[in-house]
């Protein structure tokens, strides 16, 4: 099995425990109107653990770890998924009361269920993967995303899955375009740098995102002129010293915190 139906089987048991969801109220903060203030937007992710490298943060280190986001970033990412990443709704409710930013819920999304209860979390955004679930599908969990006020990060990894990209405003959606093939687990930059150009072509007023392998300052040089803003996380998460302070100084400086309403 790959690691996507593995992930897709073990979705589908979850989903099975999740509760009944009524009265969540509306996302207030903009994800894409923050993401879109800065170029290039950094969203920095909080990832305890991850299958290629273990783990990588300890949960009482989260705190001094958002509190440095909040200075430098635009929007924060947190892994739900427990069993692979060490996340956790839980954890993204935790994130929710430390930071003012718009928060990501990086999940392997397969049912709205999981939507609400990233919304009841305190997300205000959600990723979407073409490659988990049929364009349909994708489609209809991005509608109910944007019924919630919430703001969508729709990754790809091939030329083939801009077919799949659901029909979402850019003011809701952005594109990411994930380095890392989710089938066989290997990372190559140049996936960003080939797909970006077919993207900007079809989707004009979407924002795109580099996702995964951004290991330094040169890769968001590389990069920087093919996207919108990048998506990282082990980078900033392993070294925690000067290289991450290397990443974060390749992105504008003087940013704060900011609620978009």
């Amino acid at each position: 099995m790959t690691f996507l139906s593995t992930i897709h089987r073990l979705k589908e048991e979850e989903v099975q425990s999740l509760p009944a969801f009524s009265k969540i109220e509306k996302s207030k903060r903009n994800f894409i109107q923050s993401i879109r203030s800065t170029n290039p937007c950094l969203i920095a992710e909080v990832k305890p653990a991850s299958p290629s490298k273990g783990n990588i943060i300890p949960l009482e280190k989260v705190p001094s770890i958002v509190d440095r986001y909040n200075n430098h970033a635009q929007a924060i990412s947190v892994l739900c998924d427990r069993a692979y990443f060490g996340g956790g709704y839980d954890l993204l409710s935790s994130v929710r009361t430390m930071t003012d930013l718009p928060i990501l819920a990086k999940e392997f999304i397969i049912d709205e269920k999981q939507i609400l209860a990233a919304r009841r979390a305190g997300a205000d955004a959600v990723l979407l993967i073409a490659a988990l679930n049929d364009p349909r599908k994708n489609q209809e969990l991005a509608a109910a995303a944007v019924t919630l006020g919430m703001g969508i990060l729709f990754e790809i990894h091939s030329a083939g899955e801009l077919s799949s990209v659901p029909t979402i405003d850019p003011d809701h959606m952005a594109i990411g375009i994930n380095s890392r093939d989710l089938q066989t687990m290997e990372i190559d930059l140049r996936t960003i740098r080939t797909i970006a150009p077919l993207v900007r072509e079809r989707f004009p007023k979407h924002l795109i995102i580099a996702e995964s392998g951004i290991t330094s300052s040169v890769d968001i040089d590389n990069l920087r002129s093919s996207v919108d803003g990048f998506l990282i996380g082990t980078a900033l998460l392993t070294s925690y010293n000067a290289n991450a302070s290397s990443i974060f100084g390749s992105f504008p400086a003087g940013q704060q915190p900011r609620t978009f309403l």
